[in-house]
């Protein structure tokens, strides 16, 4: 999926900065959604939708996505702690 596109001289500058955006998520959150993404390639549709299913609930479970909530209504950076 490619979602943008970018002139070679400026492609570097610009991953540095996707990668530092996906660092200031949750790391929690982070590792859920890598776990799902590595397992959901490898099973059937169904199955993997499940999984995301699943995944999805336990995250609305965490500390962290009440911070990021809580950070996003009171317009401040979230401060993550990984639980």
């Amino acid at each position: 999926m490619v979602n943008q596109v970018y002139p070679q001289e400026k492609l570097l500058e610009e991953a540095f900065f996707l990668g530092e955006s996906i660092a200031k998520k949750s790391p929690l959150i982070l590792r859920i959604a890598k776990k799902v993404i590595d397992e959901g390639i490898e099973i059937n549709l169904s199955a993997a939708l499940e999984l995301e299913s699943f995944a999805q609930s336990f995250v609305f479970t965490t500390d962290d996505h009440v911070e990021g909530i809580g950070a996003f209504l009171e317009k401040r950076q979230p401060e993550y702690k990984g639980k």
